[in-house]
Parts: structure tokens; C-alpha cells; sequence
């Protein structure tokens, strides 16, 4: 072999992939979001849905998508390259920990109360009169904190929050409006319901600051051209629409 074939077949065989690299991706039990289906023994929901269409259209490989609490998750995204969270909220806090994808999603961080509750709540300030349950490794629980509710009842399982809310051992549980009705379902709570707007909140993919900035652009540009298609839409209102048939 010459030596220039020689410099050349270095050059070629040193050169970086043009390929996307495969990402890891970590959630929590969050339903309609993302929940184990017992059936297939795999990670689904409406968040999974939207990030595996936007994958597709990005030409990026899930590795896999595994369900943890969402401590770890957070855990594992900030410490492991090629690995991301989601859906979080993009707090001051966790702002410039990741690289982020989206919006791709929306929820509502509500009040429920039981049936029989006899309290007025117009405005946030009202809810200090009364014990609040909720998640203590939640951004919506680091949000309460923020605005002074520094008293409240800390419990990370929420359908056994909905429980002890449906028994009074607090007088409002914080949580998701869709997620928080599909714990009552599961706990078989029925004498409960929502009674407070607190912050409607938008949820991102966070990814580890060293994850590939193709992937994250291709990812990001793909969640835009399903907003823009109405793809996201339609597949949000088909959780909505099954979860408010039950």
C-alpha cells in the first residue's frame, strides 16, 4: 500500500460518525404520562407516545426507557451521558443542569379536596389556612415551598395520598389534575375532587448536559413539527378522552 492510500484508509477510519448516537431515557410513574403496562411489561403513556414519534422523526434510537422514581431519574440524567428525563418541569433550579427539549406537554398542579370540604380557596393565599398533602421530590411541592408552605405532609407514593386525603388526615392534596384523578382511580378514592387551579405547568425532555447536540437539535425540531402538525393534539386528547370516560 502507498503511503498516500495509507494517509488516506487513517483519515477515513478516524473520522467521527456522521450517525445519531442511541439515548437512554428514565421516567417515573406519572399516568396518563408514563406508567409500567402490565400487560406488555413495557414503559407506555402519553408522554411516551410523543417521545417515541418524535424519535422516529429524528432518526434517533431509544435505547431504552426504564421507570424509576423521579429522584433517581433526575439523578441518572444529570450524571449519565446519553441519558434523559422526562417530562419535568423547567424550574430556576434545573434550568441549567440539562440540555432541553420542548414543551411537548401541559398539565395543571391542582387542589383536590374531599366532597364535604367547606372552605372557600379564590386565590393561593387562601390555602394557608388549611393541611396540605403532597410529593416531597415534586417541582410543584418546590413551588409551595417557594411561596412560604414550609407545613405540609410529605408522602412520595400519591395514590396513598389520595387515601389518606379521602380519610381527612389532610385537608388538600397537591397534585397533577390528569395524574392526580388516575391515583383516586387506582386507590378506588371516589369522594374527592379538584377545587383549586394552583399554576398550569408545561413539561419538557431534560438531557444530560453532555448528550449530543444533534440529537437534542433533532429531537427538539421534530417535537416542534408535531405542534405544528397537530400531531401532539391528537395524541393528548386521546388519553383525555379515555381518562374521563372511567
Amino acid at each position: 500500500m502507498t503511503i498516500s492510500r495509507i494517509i488516506l484508509s487513517l483519515a477515513l477510519t478516524s473520522s467521527p460518525c456522521l450517525c445519531l448516537a442511541d439515548l437512554n431515557f428514565v421516567t417515573q410513574d406519572k399516568p396518563p404520562f408514563n406508567y409500567l403496562e402490565t400487560r406488555t411489561g413495557k414503559v407506555a403513556g402519553l408522554s411516551v407516545d410523543i417521545l417515541r414519534e418524535a424519535a422516529s422523526r429524528a432518526k434517533v434510537t431509544i435505547s431504552h426507557i426504564d421507570l424509576y422514581p423521579m429522584i433517581r431519574s433526575i439523578d441518572l440524567a444529570q450524571n449519565e451521558v446519553d441519558t434523559c428525563v422526562f417530562p419535568v418541569v423547567r424550574t430556576a433550579e434545573r434550568k441549567n443542569s440539562f440540555k432541553w427539549v420542548g414543551p411537548f406537554a401541559n398539565n395543571i398542579w391542582v387542589f383536590y379536596a374531599r366532597n364535604d370540604f367547606k372552605g372557600q380557596i379564590s386565590t393561593l393565599e387562601d390555602a394557608r389556612k388549611f393541611s396540605i398533602g403532597s410529593d416531597p421530590h415534586s417541582a410543584k411541592t418546590d413551588y409551595l415551598k417557594s411561596q412560604g408552605f414550609h407545613s405540609m405532609d410529605l408522602m412520595a407514593e400519591d395514590d396513598l395520598n389520595a387515601r389518606k386525603l379521602s380519610i381527612g388526615r389532610f385537608d388538600l392534596w397537591l397534585v397533577g389534575l390528569y395524574d392526580g384523578k388516575i391515583f383516586a382511580d387506582q386507590a378506588k378514592v371516589k369522594n374527592i375532587k379538584s377545587v383549586f387551579d394552583v399554576k398550569a405547568v408545561e413539561y419538557y425532555l431534560a438531557c444530560n448536559k453532555h448528550a449530543p447536540d444533534a440529537e437534542i437539535e433533532a429531537l427538539d425540531g421534530a417535537i416542534k413539527s408535531m405542534q405544528k402538525d397537530g400531531t401532539i393534539q391528537r395524541i393528548t386528547d386521546a388519553y383525555a378522552s379515555n381518562m374521563f370516560r372511567r
